[in-house]
C-alpha cells in the first residue's frame, strides 16, 4: 500500500488501501482529546447476529425518537387540562383552568423551551458522536431525559417546570440527532453503497438543513401541540378534544408505516412534491372551515377531519423523509456532522412555531393555516428544482448527482466506480 505524505489515498491502490489511506488521514487529524474519548475497541455482547441485530437496533433505536412524540402528546394534553394549568400558570391567568387568560407568550415558552435546548443538545452532540462513539450518546440522551423527568413530575412551580423541560430537551438533541446515524451505518451495503469519504458537501447541507426546516414549517407541531386547544374552540369540550387528538394519532402513525414500502418504490422526492401539494391544498381547507360562517358542530368536524387527512399526508412523506434523506447524502467522513446541523435546524424552527404560533392564532386566528400552506408549496417546489433523488443509488453515484468529488484527485474515478457497479448489477441480472 502506497500512501503519500500528505496522506492522501493512492490513485491505483485498491478500495481497502484508498479506505484506510483516509481513515489514517482523519486519525492524524483527531485532538488529543478525540483520541483518549475514542473507544478503544468494538464489542459483541448481543443475543443476535446478523439481520436479526440489524431491527433489534432499529427497533429499539427508535424509542429514542418514540419519546420526544410521546412528550409533545403528553404536552398537547395538558394545556387543556385544568389541574395542570390551574397549578402552573395560576400567577399568569390561568387560576381559574383555563387558559383564556394566559398571555399566548407563555403558553409559546411552555412548549418551545424544549425545542431550542433540542437544537443545542444535536450540536453538542454531532462533535461528541465523533469522540466518544454513538451508543454513549444515546446512553447519555437517555439518562438526560429520564432525570429531567423527575423535575418535572415534582416541579412546584412553573419555573421549575421549565428547567425540567429544558434539561429533557438536550437528551432530546442527542438522541434525535444520534439515532438516525446508526440506523443508517448499520445499514447493509448493498443499500448504502460503498462507505467513500467526499470532500466538499455544500449543497448537501442545504438540502439537510431545508429539509429539516420544512418538517417543522409546514405545520405538523402546530397540529400537534394545539389540536385540543383547537379543537375546544372550534366547539367540542375538553374530554371530546382529548379523545379526539388521540384518535388522530391512529392513523397517522399507521401512514408512516407505509413509508417502509413507498420510499423505495416511489423515491424520496415524489414522496416529499405530493406531501408538500396535498397539504398546502387540506390546511386551506382547514382555514376555510376555522372562518366560515356555519354552526360550530359543522365548523368542529370540518377541522377535524382536514386535520386527520393533513396528518396522514404528512406520517408517509414529510414525517419521516426528512430524517431519512441527511443521513443518506453525507458521507461518512461528514455525517454526523452534517446531521448535527441538519437536526438542529429541525429543532430551531420546531423552536420558532412553538413561540410564533400562539400570538399568530390569536392575532390573524384561522388564517395563519394559509401562512403554514405557503411553507407547503414552497417545500414542493424546492424538493423539485434544488433536491437529489437518493433511492436505489449508491454514495458514489449521489455524489456525481452532487457534484461532488470522493476523492480530491479526480470525478473521473467515481463515474468510474459508479458506472462499474451498474454493469455488475446488469450482468448479475
Amino acid at each position: 500500500m502506497t500512501i503519500t505524505k500528505s496522506f492522501e489515498p493512492a490513485p491505483n491502490g485498491t478500495l481497502r488501501e484508498r479506505s484506510l489511506a483516509v481513515a489514517t488521514q482523519i486519525e492524524e487529524q483527531q485532538t488529543w482529546l478525540e483520541r483518549k474519548l475514542k473507544p478503544k475497541k468494538i464489542s459483541a455482547r448481543y443475543p443476535f447476529k446478523g439481520t436479526a441485530l440489524l431491527y433489534a437496533t432499529c427497533a429499539f433505536g427508535s424509542l429514542g425518537d418514540a419519546l420526544f412524540g410521546y412528550n409533545s402528546g403528553i404536552m398537547s394534553g395538558l394545556l387543556v387540562n385544568e389541574i395542570f394549568i390551574a397549578r402552573f400558570f395560576k400567577n399568569y391567568g390561568g387560576a381559574d383552568g383555563t387558559t383564556s387568560g394566559v398571555d399566548p407568550s407563555i403558553t409559546g415558552i411552555s412548549v418551545s423551551c424544549l425545542q431550542a435546548a433540542a437544537a443545542v443538545g444535536a450540536l453538542i452532540a454531532g462533535r461528541l458522536g465523533d469522540m466518544i462513539g454513538r451508543k454513549k450518546c444515546v446512553r447519555i440522551g437517555a439518562f438526560i431525559y429520564f432525570f429531567s423527568s423527575f423535575i418535572q413530575m415534582f416541579a412546584p412551580g412553573f419555573a421549575t417546570f421549565i428547567v425540567g423541560r429544558t434539561i429533557q430537551g438536550v437528551g432530546v438533541g442527542f438522541l434525535s440527532m444520534t439515532v438516525p446515524i446508526i440506523q443508517t451505518e448499520i445499514a447493509p451495503s448493498h443499500r448504502r453503497g460503498l462507505m467513500e469519504m467526499f470532500t466538499r458537501y455544500r449543497k448537501r447541507t442545504i438540502v439537510g438543513i431545508t429539509v429539516q426546516m420544512f418538517a417543522q414549517i409546514n405545520g405538523i407541531n402546530i397540529i400537534s401541540f394545539y389540536l385540543p386547544s383547537t379543537l375546544a374552540s372550534a366547539g367540542y369540550d375538553n374530554r371530546k378534544s382529548l379523545l379526539y387528538t388521540a384518535a388522530n394519532a391512529i392513523p397517522y402513525t399507521a401512514a408512516t408505516v407505509v413509508t417502509w414500502w413507498l420510499a423505495d418504490r416511489w423515491g424520496r422526492k415524489p414522496l416529499l412534491i405530493l406531501g408538500g401539494f396535498g397539504m398546502a391544498v387540506l390546511l386551506a381547507i382547514v382555514c376555510v372551515f376555522t372562518e366560515i360562517n356555519v354552526d360550530v358542530q359543522t365548523k368542529a368536524n370540518g377541522q377535524y377531519a382536514f386535520v386527520m387527512l393533513y396528518n396522514i399526508l404528512y406520517g408517509f412523506t414529510w414525517g419521516p423523509m426528512p430524517w431519512l434523506l441527511p443521513a443518506e447524502i453525507f458521507p461518512l467522513r461528514g455525517r454526523s456532522k452534517g446531521m448535527a446541523l441538519a437536526t438542529t435546524s429541525n429543532w430551531i424552527f420546531n423552536f420558532i412555531i412553538g413561540m410564533v404560533s400562539p400570538d399568530a392564532f390569536a392575532g390573524i386566528h384561522g388564517y395563519f393555516y394559509l401562512v403554514i400552506a405557503g411553507f407547503c408549496l414552497s417545500s414542493a417546489l424546492l424538493v423539485h428544482f434544488y433536491y437529489v433523488e437518493t433511492a436505489h443509488h449508491s454514495l458514489e453515484e449521489i455524489a456525481v448527482a452532487f457534484g461532488d468529488k470522493a476523492f480530491a484527485n479526480d470525478d473521473a474515478e467515481v463515474i468510474e466506480m459508479a458506472d462499474a457497479k451498474s454493469e455488475q448489477v446488469e450482468y448479475s441480472a
